[in-house]
């Protein structure tokens, strides 16, 4: 890493710099789906049930990641999840910032924080298009557990849903490869 990164929960005005954060990591992953605005649901959906931080170098965001109770799709999609999961999400690293260890430690404080407020499991879903995603997710002991294809935005896509242990007390891996 060649600067030192500062993670924190995200402030209230931050709304802008997080959205052109995600919109610009989307569109270098080929994953920005144009019309599918959620900006009003950015911060809300992380009150009480999850938290929001942003990675900063010198004071300007360059990655986010949130966890929160898990959404309605991946609750249809994986019928087993219970109120210990955890949904992570808005995992995004600016794309002149990847690959220098900014990912893995936006990721490390995600867990740690949702592990003390009784988490014991994560799931996420990403495209087929994340490549560099899925990897990430995979090094970091998730597994995939469900393909779909989705058909109802303007760009077809297919959907990847992957889970994983967060519960230190576990001496096995649910969901072996």
């Amino acid at each position: 890493m060649s600067e030192e990164l500062t993670v924190r929960p995200y402030r209230p005005g931050e709304i802008d710099r997080i959205e052109a954060v995600m919109e610009t990591a989307h569109r270098e992953a080929d994953a920005w789906i144009e019309g599918v605005d959620d900006r009003d649901n950015i911060v809300g959906e992380y009150v009480g049930d999850g938290e929001l931080l942003v990675g900063t170098l010198d004071g300007e965001i360059i990655g986010t990641v949130a966890y929160r109770r898990p959404g309605d799709l991946l609750c249809e999609l994986l019928d087993d999840i219970d109120a210990a999961t955890a949904q992570v999400e808005r995992f995004n690293v600016l794309p002149e910032h990847q690959r220098q260890g900014y990912g893995s430690r936006l990721y490390e404080a995600l867990e740690g924080r949702a592990r003390a407020s009784g988490y014991e499991e994560f799931v996420l879903h990403t495209t087929h298009r994340q490549t560099a995603a899925q990897h990430f997710y995979r090094v970091n002991g998730f597994r995939e557990v469900k393909r779909i294809e989705v058909t109802r935005f303007s760009r077809p896509f297919e959907l990847l849903c992957y889970r994983k242990s967060i519960d230190d007390s576990s001496p096995f891996d649910p969901y072996p490869v």
